[in-house]
């Protein structure tokens, strides 16, 4: 019961915390999440079924900072926490309250350049 009560208090504070709120896939990644919110070097990916949390590993952060810039290891280490939605078909994700100013994407291949995507300060899930 305290992991759901904690999830739930992490999902409430996100946008808080969260530079570009939740950004909309609109093709600039070839994954199967709806949306992602970036948390410093951590990230939430929101799927039809599940939440997907990835989470540096402290060791390969170091805590000198030059100006603004962090310093990582050369190999950066993940942990990955999913909470898969059994109940449910298949979760339907839309933004609520949009940022005034969308973003671009241009890079890798030309084929995931994107400009214009939205971001959002909350999302809703529905089904």
């Amino acid at each position: 019961m305290r992991n759901w009560k904690f999830i739930l208090a992490l999902l409430w504070t996100l946008p808080m915390a969260a530079q570009q709120g939740f950004v909309r896939n609109e093709g600039q990644w070839n994954d199967p999440y709806t949306f992602k919110i970036q948390l410093g070097p951590n990230s939430l990916f929101l799927t039809p079924d599940s939440l997907v949390l990835s989470v540096l590993n402290p060791t390969d952060f170091h805590s000198e900072h030059i100006g603004e810039h962090h310093h990582y290891s050369d190999t950066l280490h993940y942990h990955h926490f999913s909470m898969v939605f059994n109940a449910s078909q298949s979760l339907q994700w839309f933004g609520e309250e949009a940022y005034d100013v969308p973003l671009n994407y241009f890079f890798g291949k030309q084929r995931y350049w994107r400009s214009g995507v939205r971001s959002f300060y909350k999302v809703l899930a529905r089904n």
